[in-house]
């Protein structure tokens, strides 16, 4: 904590009241499992027993040795379920405080970027925003670990930001390691990864161009544009250091699997406006207008959502045509 004048600049209630927040989230979590009823099916039940697949693998792993192969997000979660049982209470609260409760407090840290000097009251209204956004994590509750990736994407954010600017080598590398991450974890963040680049360069070129004729402060356009794609080249070496054969698996396969699942633009940018809904979409809207006209300059961070949200609505919309209900990858931080 920073101090100020002689006063603690984040005070005490600041963890407590964000920590009694987490714990109200765990409550509904385990409310909304206990009055579950019916059968668990299709993607409802996949990811949680590929964990528990794992699991017992581990178990044997650690009687007898052996080899260990599992998809990447149950690894995490194991020890949940080795300690506490192989409840459906014990899969999703796995999932919340493993992947989600990260995922709240990088959102959280991003927002006090916006009024730094009243931090610990936004990171308050960010963690209770997040959790009264049922986009950010419906999907918890229904047992899909995709929030990971998203928590993911939201340290690249912060990462972005202390780097600029211009990034650097170091940054770069983990930016990219981040991102690639991201993707082994749930390979449709490849989306995610491409706004995120997407929105890189755009405020590289943004930056440069509101600097033109600023010759002390000119902004180093050509050393951020090879940066970010040193960032991109590293987000490629991870996925091919940890998954090998990928690119070979998604480009045979990817197309014709989610085919069935394609529809139009149209319909998938009404999907889009529907996953968060057009009332708080259009609150987020007036907020990021409020956020220009209090910071000016916009941190860079937050033109770096803006930026990555504006590019994924078109990559998504007009690549992949899904509804994306379970996918979190930018619209809930842009909302939230």
């Amino acid at each position: 904590m920073k101090e100020t004048d002689g006063t603690l600049s984040a005070p005490v209630a600041e963890p407590g009241a964000t920590s009694a927040l987490i714990l109200c989230g765990a409550l509904i979590c385990a409310l909304s499992v206990a009055t579950e009823r019916g059968f668990y099916y299709w993607d409802y039940s996949a990811y949680q027993n590929e964990t528990l697949k794992a699991a017992d693998q581990a178990r044997v792993l650690f009687a007898t040795g052996g080899s260990f192969s599992a998809p990447l997000f149950t690894v995490p979660l194991i020890p949940w379920v080795l300690l506490l049982g192989e409840s459906r209470l014990v899969f999703v609260l796995a999932i919340y405080f493993t992947f989600f409760v990260p995922y709240l407090l990088l959102v959280a840290a991003i927002a006090k970027r916006v009024l730094p000097e009243r931090s610990h009251d936004v990171a308050i209204v960010t963690v209770a925003a997040a959790l009264l956004t049922s986009a950010a994590w419906s999907h918890v509750l229904q047992g899909y670990p995709d929030i990971a990736g998203a928590a993911l994407m939201v340290a690249c954010v912060l990462s972005y930001g202390r780097a600029r600017p211009g990034i650097g080598l170091l940054m770069s590398v983990r930016i990219g390691v981040l991102a690639g991450l991201s993707i082994v974890l749930r390979r449709h963040y490849v989306y995610a990864v491409a706004a995120l680049y997407a929105g890189m360069f755009l405020d590289g070129i943004a930056c440069s161009l509101i600097q033109r004729g600023r010759a002390p402060a000119r902004f180093p356009l050509v050393r951020h544009g090879f940066f970010v794609t040193v960032s991109g080249v590293a987000s490629l070496g991870m996925i091919a250091l940890v998954t090998p054969g990928f690119f070979a698996m998604a480009m045979n396969t990817t197309r014709g699997e989610m085919a069935p699942y394609e529809q139009s633009v149209a319909a998938t940018l009404v999907g889009m406006v529907a996953t968060v809904g057009a009332i708080p979409l259009l609150l987020a809207g007036l907020g990021w207008l409020w956020i220009r006209r209090r910071a000016a300059p916009w941190p860079s961070e937050i033109r770096l959502v803006v930026l990555a949200t504006l590019a994924w609505i078109p990559i998504w919309g007009v690549h992949a045509r899904q509804q994306p209900h379970h996918y979190p990858h930018w619209l809930p931080l842009f909302v939230i």
